[in-house]
């Protein structure tokens, strides 16, 4: 009878929550607590973990690198797909992320409207707060963001262009997303390779015509290439960024690649003016030797053809770079699609003296319509 009644006091204890007895010889169960799921993705790189390391196998980076103050934190995912990885770059209107689409598990630049002199992050860490009295201004850089990127959107389909996939709203800001930009600059390319041939430069620079005469088509200009416009990415040729209207003239113009109308208060720039940088960056890629600057040609023109450099071009190819190189605006190409239609229209069809093939034929790249591009919401759009 004392078993039975000293067994059900214990039975009792167990259910009011009281200290039950441990059965002798049996430790106690340590407490659980619950622990974080294994980190997806590394964000420096975005490439995909298998849990449990502590170093990015893929390029070699610490998993505890961590954003820089006032970005978005690494891991946050947007409209529900984006997983955000560190920043590449950021400039005074925002900032351009390495992310990964978390269900084709592709990677891409996620770029943020977010103008550091007119905005805060919120204690989130994610939200952006407009400063006081800033909103006017917030709201027009915030359309001219909107406005550039489905400029941009115009050239989905040329490989030379940043293809842009998606365009949306949260977070008091809006993002876009683009294919990944990143790439070996063409100038460092240069560098190691000293120059490439002609038929690999016609090859390349197809693209990149069709894109800027697309471009000056919309008035919009660069007024500033250089090789360090470009970048080399896949055996493609890149061209970084969009013209604006009416180009911005760098503060320092690199000798060889600016025309004479840049070095003088009343030069007008246009159309011409990309024509001739394009070529002298094509001059400098196929003969390996950057032409004289523009303003020592005005006083003494002694740019020397490619062919007495010992590089042998078309007919075509060697007579459209020169005149697009010419000193003065007038006797250039007037756009960048008259330059593309000298230089390739008038090649030899179907002759043995053809001396290239084109990784996409710059005569019928057509670029397809504009589709999968989300229609942004937001009211302060105009």
């Amino acid at each position: 009878m004392v078993y039975i009644i000293a067994a059900a006091m214990r039975d009792r204890k167990k259910r009011l929550g009281g200290g039950a007895e441990e059965p002798a010889g049996e430790a106690a169960l340590p407490a659980v607590t619950p622990t974080p799921a294994p980190r997806e993705w590394c964000y420096a790189c975005m490439a995909k973990l298998s849990g449990g390391e502590t170093v990015c196998p893929a390029c070699g980076k610490p998993l505890s690198l961590r954003e820089k103050p006032g970005h978005l934190p690494a891991g946050t995912v947007l409209a529900d797909r984006y997983v955000v990885g560190l920043a590449i770059s950021e400039s005074r209107s925002g900032i351009v992320y390495l992310a990964v689409d978390r269900f084709l598990e592709t990677k891409h630049s996620l770029r943020e409207y977010f103008p550091k002199d007119l905005a805060v992050r919120g204690a989130d860490g994610a939200d952006v707060a407009v400063t006081p009295g800033a909103q006017e201004n917030f709201n027009a850089g915030k359309n001219k963001f909107v406005r550039e990127l489905r400029l941009l959107s115009r050239m989905n389909g040329l490989s030379s262009a940043a293809q842009v996939t998606d365009l949306f709203y949260t977070n008091g800001t809006v993002y876009g997303v683009t294919d990944e930009t990143a790439g070996q600059p063409l100038s460092a390319f240069l560098e190691t390779q000293g120059q490439i041939s002609p038929e690999y430069a016609l090859a390349l620079f197809a693209p990149v015509m069709r894109q800027l005469a697309r471009e000056q088509s919309m008035g919009l200009l660069r007024c500033n290439l250089t090789p360090d416009s470009f970048t080399v990415r896949d055996g493609l040729l890149k061209l970084e960024g969009l013209g604006s209207q009416g180009g911005n003239v760098a503060t320092f113009l690199s000798p060889g690649f600016a025309p004479e109308e840049l070095y003088r208060k009343s030069g007008v720039p246009g159309a011409w003016t990309d024509v001739y940088s394009l070529c002298a960056v094509m001059y400098r890629c196929m003969t390996g030797v950057t032409p004289d600057a523009a303003s020592d040609r005005v006083y003494k023109d002694e740019l020397r053809a490619p062919s007495s450099l010992g590089v042998y071009l078309t007919a075509a190819l060697e007579e459209g770079l020169m005149k697009g190189l010419s000193v003065y605006g007038e006797d250039r190409f007037p756009d960048c699609d008259a330059l593309f239609r000298a230089i390739y229209n008038g090649r030899p069809a179907g002759n043995a003296e053809i001396f290239y093939r084109p990784i996409i034929d710059p005569l019928t790249e057509d670029v397809p319509p504009a589709g999968g591009l989300r229609e942004p919401v937001d009211n302060d759009l105009n």
